[in-house]
C-alpha cells in the first residue's frame, strides 16, 4: 500500500509539473536553436512524458540549424533527451546530419554503430534504406541486426523484404523481429512461416514479437492463421497463455464486427470462428476491407406516387409445422419500378400488436372452413406510441425485408396452439392507418396486400426442450443458441435470450433455468413473458 501511494504521489508531481510548464517567452521565441534546445532539454528532464505538443519543441523544429542542435543532443547526459533528439532528427530528415552520422556506422565500437542506426533508421529516403539494409545484412553484431530488423518496418524495398525473409527462415535468434517487420510491411509470404515461428518459440517475449507480425497484417491469409493460433493457445498451456488468447481474440473481433449485420453476433469458440470465416471470407477484399456498394442518390422530385409500383409478399420458414412450433414470417416489400419511392417501410414495430397498419386474416381450410382471425389494418396498438414512423427511400428494384414470429405477433388472439390441419394466412399493410401520419407531396401512402400463403400443422407438440431450442436457433440463424445463452460475449448472449423470448415458449423453462445459474432465469426475461407450452 505504501509503495502504491509513493508511486501515485510521484505520478501526480509529474502531472502537476507538466501542467505548470511556462509558455515560451518573447525572448525564447527569438532565441537561437542552441538556446531553445537547452531550454527544451531542461523541460524534458523535469517531465520525461513531455511530447511533441510542447511549445518550445515546436519552436525548435522550425528554428534555423535545429538539426545541429538535435545532433548535439545525441550525446546529452539524459537518456530521454537523447531518445527524443533521435526522433526529431528523423522528422527533420536533413542530409547534413545524415552525412554527419553515417560514418559512425563504420565504427569499431558496437554502441556507436547502434546509436547511429537508431537515429538514421528514423530517416526516409534511398540513403536511409541503404543504411538499414547494410546493417541488416552485414553487421557483425546480432544486436545491431536486431535493431536493423526493427527499423526495417518503415523502409519498404524489395531488397529489405528479401533480407527479412531470409532472416525469418534461416536465423532463429533474429526471426521474431524479422517477422514483426514483415507484418508491418504487409508481406503475405511471411504469414505461414511466422505462424510456425510463433508455435516454435519457447521464450514468451519473442513469441509475442513474432505474433505481432501476423496481427499487423491486413491480409486475408492472416485470419485463418490467427484462428489456428487461437485454437493452439486455448488448448495448450503456455507461459502468459491468457495474454496470447486475448490478443488474438481482440484482433478477430475487429473483423467480426464488420460482418455482424450480415452474419450475426461475434463468434465465441473455435468452431464458431471457423464457421464464421467460411461465410465471411468471400465478403472481404484481399486487404480485409468490406467493399461498399454506393447507394444511388435521388432527388425527392424523382419519387413516384403510384402504389402499384410496390408489392408486398409473405412467406413462411417451412410449409409444414408440428403443433406448437414457432412459425417465422418473412415479409418483403419490393419496388418494381425504375423510380424511387418515399414510403413507410412495413417493419413490425415492437409493442404495436396486433395491427397498427397491418391486417391479418387466418383461415382454417378443413372440411368445415372457418375464419380464426380477421383483423383489418387500423390504428390500434398496444404499448407506447411516440408518433408515426418516418418515410424512407426505397430505390428502384430495392427490397425491404423483415422477419417476425407469427405466434408473438398475434399474441392474445386465443387461437394458439393451432390444431392439426391446413391453414391460409393473408397479410396486408396500410400506411395511412398510422395515427397522426402526414405525407408531403413526394411521399407515398397506400395499402398493399400479399398473396395468401397456405401451410399445415401436422403432428403432436415437441416435448424435448433442446429440440425446441434448436428450432428457435435455426429460425434466427443461431446454430449454437444453447451455448450462446451463457456466452461470455454480450452480443451473443443477448441475441440468444431475445430469440428465446420471441420464438420460445414455456417448454424451454428447464434450459433457461440451468443457463441462468444462481440467478432466477426470469431475471433474464424480465421484459418478456413466455407463451404457455402447447
Amino acid at each position: 500500500m505504501r509503495n502504491t501511494l509513493i508511486i501515485l504521489a510521484w505520478w501526480w508531481s509529474c502531472y502537476v509539473a507538466q501542467q505548470t510548464l511556462p509558455p515560451p517567452t518573447a525572448q525564447e521565441r527569438a532565441a537561437s536553436a542552441a538556446d531553445l534546445f537547452a531550454a527544451w532539454a531542461k523541460r524534458v528532464e523535469r517531465d520525461y512524458r513531455l511530447g511533441e505538443e510542447d511549445p518550445i519543441y515546436q519552436l525548435l523544429l522550425v528554428a534555423p540549424n535545429s538539426d545541429l542542435a538535435f545532433l548535439n543532443g545525441l550525446d546529452y547526459p539524459n537518456q530521454e533527451v537523447r531518445t527524443k533528439s533521435s526522433r526529431a532528427l528523423g522528422r527533420l530528415n536533413t542530409s547534413r546530419t545524415f552525412n554527419a552520422l553515417a560514418p559512425r556506422l563504420r565504427s569499431q565500437n558496437m554502441f556507436e554503430r547502434q546509436s547511429a542506426l537508431e537515429t538514421l533508421g528514423n530517416y526516409r529516403g534511398d540513403c536511409a534504406d541503404e543504411v538499414v539494409l547494410r546493417s541488416l545484412i552485414s553487421d557483425a553484431h546480432s544486436q545491431i541486426r536486431w535493431l536493423a530488423a526493427y527499423k526495417a518496418a518503415t523502409h519498404d524495398t524489395l531488397e529489405i523484404r528479401a533480407a527479412l525473409l531470409q532472416m525469418l527462415y534461416e536465423e532463429p535468434c533474429l526471426a521474431p523481429m524479422a517477422a514483426q517487420s514483415l507484418g508491418a510491411l504487409q508481406v503475405d509470404e511471411a504469414i505461414e512461416p511466422t505462424g510456425q515461428l510463433v508455435l516454435a518459440c519457447t521464450d514468451w517475449p519473442e513469441r509475442a514479437i513474432a505474433l505481432s507480425g501476423i496481427r499487423q497484417s491486413h491480409s486475408k491469409a492472416a485470419v485463418p492463421a490467427l484462428i489456428d493460433l487461437l485454437e493452439y493457445f486455448t488448448t495448450h498451456e503456455v507461459v502468459n497463455q491468457e495474454y496470447f488468447v486475448q490478443c488474438i481474440d481482440s484482433d478477430l473481433i475487429q473483423h467480426a464486427y464488420k460482418t455482424s449485420k450480415l452474419l450475426g453476433p461475434t463468434p465465441d469458440t473455435i468452431e464458431q470462428w471457423r464457421a464464421w470465416w467460411s461465410k465471411a471470407a468471400p465478403l472481404f477484399t484481399s486487404s480485409m476491407a468490406l467493399p461498399e456498394t454506393p447507394r444511388p442518390t435521388f432527388t425527392l422530385d424523382e419519387c413516384a406516387l403510384d402504389p402499384d409500383r410496390l408489392t408486398l409478399s409473405v412467406a413462411l420458414n417451412v410449409m409444414v409445422h408440428r403443433m406448437g412450433d414457432p412459425i417465422r414470417i418473412d415479409l418483403e416489400f419490393t419496388n418494381r419500378s425504375d423510380r424511387p419511392c418515399s414510403v413507410v417501410m412495413p417493419g413490425i414495430p415492437s409493442g404495436w400488436w396486433p395491427t397498427m397498419g397491418f391486417g391479418v386474416r387466418l383461415e382454417r381450410l378443413d372440411n368445415n372452413p372457418i375464419v380464426l382471425i380477421d383483423l383489418a389494418p387500423s390504428g390500434f396498438y398496444q404499448g407506447s406510441y411516440s408518433g408515426p414512423p418516418s418515410f424512407k427511400i426505397l430505390a428502384p428494384a430495392e427490397v425491404f425485408r423483415s422477419s417476425f414470429c407469427l405466434q408473438t405477433w398475434l399474441a392474445g388472439q386465443r387461437v394458439w396452439p393451432l390444431a392439426n390441419g391446413a391453414y391460409r394466412l393473408t397479410v396486408s399493410f396500410d400506411s395511412t392507418q398510422f395515427p397522426g401520419i402526414t405525407a408531403n407531396q413526394h411521399d407515398l401512402l397506400g395499402s398493399w396486400s400479399a398473396k395468401p400463403v397456405e401451410f399445415e400443422i401436422m403432428g403432436a407438440p415437441r416435448r424435448d426442450p433442446e429440440e425446441v431450442l434448436r428450432i428457435v436457433g435455426e429460425l434466427v440463424g443461431l446454430p449454437w443458441i444453447l451455448t450462446d445463452l451463457t456466452s461470455r460475449r454480450t452480443d451473443r448472449r443477448e441475441a440468444a435470450w431475445w430469440a428465446v423470448s420471441v420464438y420460445g415458449d414455456a417448454r424451454l423453462t428447464p434450459i433457461l433455468a440451468e443457463a441462468s445459474g444462481d440467478r432466477p432465469w426470469q431475471s433474464q426475461m424480465r421484459r418478456y413473458i413466455l407463451r404457455p407450452a402447447p
